[in-house]
């Protein structure tokens, strides 16, 4: 009857106090974790202006900057340039033009151009431009980017072409992401006539 009501009335009151303004306690903690973030990734991770200008799509921009130095910029998931630009829908020339000095960086990188001091830090980076094993921190490679955007059949043409040359593509070994090739990728993100083209153009003799 009305004498529960004062009962119920302070259990509620109990609880209020026991969790004081949860959801301006939650927002405070995601505020925290989000500025905590920011700071760490301003502080340890020097994202390049090639990587900026692609991920604007500011594309004469990003043409203007890349050279074989400039491929090797990172973002804050080990994201290369190359990826990014598959990622981004940039223009096969783009692409053709971070692929290229991509293999130029690679070379230098294999004869030991770059000099003693900056070398330690191009070594890490040496095994992200080996072709076809440029990966990003999750193991993505740039076709699983370019399979994922759907991206055209002069991209994906160029990305066989010069990552899996004499068709090193993976099947057998499986160098996929989450256990997923390019080609399966394509299908998940909705994009079958981009796996279709895959399947079809990436064994050798084509």
């Amino acid at each position: 009857g009305l004498g529960e009501l004062p009962a119920q009335g302070m259990y509620t009151m109990l609880e209020r106090a026991a969790d004081p303004m949860p959801e301006l306690d939650r927002k405070v903690r995601a505020g925290r974790k989000s500025m905590s973030s920011t700071v760490s990734k301003r502080e340890f991770i020097k994202e390049g202006p090639l990587c900026k200008a692609i991920k604007a799509q500011n594309w004469d921009l990003a043409e203007s900057l890349v050279s074989k130095e400039t491929v090797l910029e990172k973002d804050h998931e080990e994201r290369l340039p190359l990826h990014l630009a598959c990622e981004f829908g940039a223009s096969p020339e783009l692409v053709l033009l971070l692929l290229e000095n991509n293999e130029a960086a690679r070379e230098e990188l294999e004869s030991g151009v770059w000099d003693s001091a900056e070398r330690g830090e191009k070594a890490k980076v040496g095994a992200l431009v080996q072709p076809p094993f440029k990966r990003d921190s999750m193991s993505r490679m740039p076709l699983h980017y370019a399979a994922a955007a759907g991206a055209s059949e002069d991209v994906l043409t160029l990305l066989l072409d010069f990552e899996y040359p004499e068709g090193q593509y993976p099947t057998s070994i499986r160098e996929s992401f989450y256990g997923m090739t390019p080609t399966e990728l394509a299908v998940k993100k909705g994009h079958p006539e981009t796996a279709k083209f895959i399947e079809a153009n990436k064994q050798p003799g084509r």
